[in-house]
């Protein structure tokens, strides 16, 4: 595997470890899973309109800043 160097807000890094803790998986499992689940639907999304997924990527990728 690759390590990426992303780096994740105290909000998202509290809670993959909170989510992790409940299920009784690792943080970096849980990160993979969510990074996996998140870019099908991305992708599913650009399929279908282009300019409307990078407008919503685009959203969600300042409110993940925060």
């Amino acid at each position: 595997m690759k390590s990426l160097g992303v780096k994740f807000s105290d909000k998202t890094d509290l809670q993959i470890k909170d989510l992790a803790a409940a299920v009784g998986m690792s943080n970096s499992q849980i990160a993979r899973a969510a990074m996996q689940i998140g870019l099908l639907q991305l992708k599913n999304s650009a399929v279908k309109d282009c300019d409307n997924a990078k407008s919503f990527i685009a959203i969600e990728d300042a409110k993940s800043r925060h």
